[in-house]
């Protein structure tokens, strides 16, 4: 599926991701999500075509890539894994799904916040889980150590809502001693909380 809307006259994609865009990609997750949440071989696995790991990507007609979102899709035992959650917790939020879709990531270059990108990119997103008949969605959402919880209004706009949080999530969540080196904590470890949204077909 496609998605163009324009921008400054300059039309805009939506498309999933290619190997060559893989540089950018990176960099912007790094710019905008910290330097050890995802890594490339994350982004290849949505390559792979196998029915598990999705990216799609808004660039211009330059190439110059605006965002991306990826997704997952598990049974429940591998969503509390990845999560690294506990399952029992996740039963209790969604008893009867087991086929699951993780928003995991999303990243809009700075200059085109508060555009509707992110809109356009997490409605490509439902339509990737749905597609693949998802009978729930969950999404981690950050909440920063100023309180601010990053795609809140998009996520409650979708439908999902916000089932508990944990400080210190993202420390668990990366691979590093040192914890998550946070671009607003800065020094690791992150004080940051991962607060769980979820949305049942």
């Amino acid at each position: 599926m496609k998605e163009n809307f324009h921008r400054k006259g300059n039309e805009i994609r939506i498309n999933d991701l290619e190997k060559a865009q893989l540089p950018k990609v990176v960099a912007l997750s790094r710019k905008e999500l910290g330097d050890d949440y995802l890594y490339e071989r994350d982004f290849l696995k949505c390559l792979n075509h196998d029915k598990q790991h999705f990216c799609k990507v808004a660039t211009q007609e330059d190439g110059h890539v605006l965002g991306f979102v990826r997704t997952l899709l598990f049974d429940k035992k591998t969503v509390a894994e990845y999560l690294k959650l506990p399952e029992n917790l996740l039963h209790e939020v969604m008893p009867g799904s087991n086929r699951i879709g993780i928003l995991d990531s999303m990243a809009v270059n700075h200059d085109i916040k508060k555009m509707g990108l992110g809109r356009k990119m997490l409605g490509e997103a439902f339509g990737q889980l749905s597609l693949n008949q998802a009978d729930a969605i969950v999404a981690m959402a950050w909440k920063d150590i100023h309180g601010i919880t990053n795609a809140h209004k998009l996520l409650d706009e979708f439908g999902l809502k916000p089932a508990f949080e944990i400080k210190g999530y993202w420390n668990t969540f990366v691979g590093g001693d040192e914890g998550h080196h946070c671009p607003v904590c800065k020094v690791p470890p992150c004080e940051c909380y991962g607060v769980l949204y979820s949305l049942v077909n």
